[in-house]
């Protein structure tokens, strides 16, 4: 998975060998993003932060973000569930 500048978070089967057979599902967002993770072991869901200081939550098996947050308040529902 990479996340780029470009407004999209893309999802990669490595077992391809050139990058256009590799790219599995694209996910386009509103804002460039500078950073993403997986979220749980399926490797169905992420999140990406945005360089405007939001997270969405993506998910791969639609190809869209699911949910998008400003980061503050993404800390303030961590807070609550820990």
């Amino acid at each position: 998975m990479s996340s780029s500048l470009d407004y999209t978070v893309c999802l990669f089967d490595l077992s391809k060998e050139s990058e256009e057979e590799a790219t599995d599902t694209v996910v386009g967002l509103k804002q460039p993003a500078n950073n993403c993770k997986f979220l749980g072991n399926d490797f169905s869901t992420a999140f990406a932060q945005t360089t405007a200081q939001t997270i969405g939550l993506l998910s791969f098996e639609n190809a869209k973000v699911v949910k998008e947050v400003q980061t503050i308040e993404y800390v303030r529902i961590t807070r609550v569930l820990l």
